[in-house]
């Protein structure tokens, strides 16, 4: 299994990067370096947002993280759509305690590129940490579950955010935190 993973991880690492540091996203973020690297061929960025004026804003932060997803010949129509789908629902999300808010979505290169720009969150990713320790104690996976489902209870009392949470439990569509 291990074998397996590292092959994934080396086959990741061949997707070449669409940007470098230095280079300007969407005409607002500069990326930093690269951060990770995901699943769909995704590619991770840390970047700072210029245009924040910390003079006027102090407590802002600049740092976002950059998600780039190309889409390549391995993924499907269907599964490009539900990916669309969930950075749409993913977006929406984003005004919720413990979720990583989403501040810009779009599509570029005829659409087979699709840039996230998100809050970027110092720390290790759930994966790495898996990498590391192997699995989450009971009291790590409840506590984890909890902040999901605060969120979740924020979402379902909010009237007009019914329509979203009825399509998240319809067999088409596949919500993930």
């Amino acid at each position: 299994m291990a074998d397996e993973q590292k092959v994934e991880e080396v086959d990741q690492k061949k997707e070449t990067p669409l940007f470098s540091k230095g280079s300007l996203v969407l005409g607002q973020y500069e990326i930093i370096r690269e951060i990770g690297r995901g699943g769909m061929n995704s590619i991770i960025y840390l970047a700072e947002d210029t245009t924040i004026d910390l003079n006027k804003y102090p407590l802002q932060n600049k740092n976002v993280a950059v998600k780039v997803v190309t889409r390549n010949n391995t993924v499907t129509d269907t599964e490009w759509t539900k990916f669309l789908d969930e950075c749409v629902t993913c977006n929406r999300a984003g005004n919720l305690p413990n979720i990583v808010k989403t501040y810009q979505v779009a599509k570029i290169n005829n659409d087979n590129t699709i840039i996230i720009v998100m809050e970027y969150v110092d720390g290790i990713s759930l994966r790495n940490y898996l990498n590391t320790h192997g699995y989450l104690s009971v009291q790590e996976s409840i506590s984890i579950f909890q902040k999901i489902l605060i969120s979740l209870k924020i979402k379902l009392t909010n009237p007009h955010n019914f329509f979203l949470i009825t399509n998240l439990w319809s067999p088409r569509k596949k919500f993930w935190i």
